[in-house]
This record gives C-alpha cells, sequence and structure tokens, in this order.
C-alpha cells in the first residue's frame, strides 16, 4: 500500500515539471557553449521539461571573462536562468552544476545563485561524488 502512494504521489509531483518549457540560449558558433547547452538539454529532457524557443524558462549561457579562468556564476531572476562563465571551461563546468542539481530532483523554479572558482589554476578532472 505504501509503495502505491509513494508512485502516485512520485507520479504527481513529475507532472507539475512536465509540461514545462525551456530556451537554451548560446553562442552556437562556440563549441564549447554548444557543448554546455547540449549537457543542459539532455538534462532537461530527462526531467520532464521540453525544448522550444518560446518556453516558460529560459536559460542563457555566456561568457564574461572577469570571473576567472574555469570559474562560473549561475543566477536566477524569476524564470531566466544564467550560467556565466569565465571562460569556455568555465561554462561547461556551470552547465554540469545546473545539470548535477535537475538530476538531484531541485526543479528549475528551486534553483539557487552559486558561484565556484577552482582553488587551483588547473584543474585536471571534474569528479563529483553523490
Amino acid at each position: 500500500m505504501n509503495k502505491v502512494l509513494l508512485l502516485i504521489l512520485f507520479v504527481g509531483l513529475r507532472g507539475l515539471v512536465c509540461g514545462q518549457s525551456v530556451n537554451l540560449v548560446y553562442d552556437r558558433s562556440s563549441r564549447q557553449a554548444g557543448y554546455a547547452a547540449g549537457v543542459l538539454e539532455k538534462s532537461l529532457v530527462k526531467n520532464g521539461y521540453s525544448i522550444r524557443k518560446r518556453a516558460d524558462y529560459s536559460v542563457t549561457l555566456a561568457i564574461a571573462e572577469d570571473i576567472g579562468k574555469q570559474s562560473y556564476r549561475i543566477s536566477f531572476d524569476q524564470k531566466k536562468i544564467a550560467i556565466t562563465g569565465g571562460d569556455g571551461t568555465g561554462l561547461i563546468y556551470g552547465s554540469f552544476a545546473l545539470a548535477e542539481e535537475l538530476d538531484m530532483g531541485t526543479s528549475l523554479n528551486k534553483i539557487k545563485p552559486k558561484a565556484e572558482t577552482p582553488a587551483l589554476a588547473f584543474r585536471a578532472i571534474k569528479f563529483d561524488l553523490p
């Protein structure tokens, strides 16, 4: 009985996310931005969002060199999420961070601002444990 109730609850909560759409905005001439957008798109679709031009949410990927190499910042303002990388690598790390949040069950409207700068000048491997 408890399993059935949990299943119904899970399906009901999943339904709240289904039907919401996301527009990914990024520099299509940048291979790193394209890769970062692909990582996000895969996670968004896996978590019940659809990708559309006219959408409920907008996720913008951009580079701002002033935040430092391999650094990133995730900001959220109403239904607009911005991932800003200090370079292309930072943009990818920021996309990984947002994708991990989504994969852990956080919905887009619950995303919290986040910023990260590497402790070392060079990151050899990105390896996050759950």
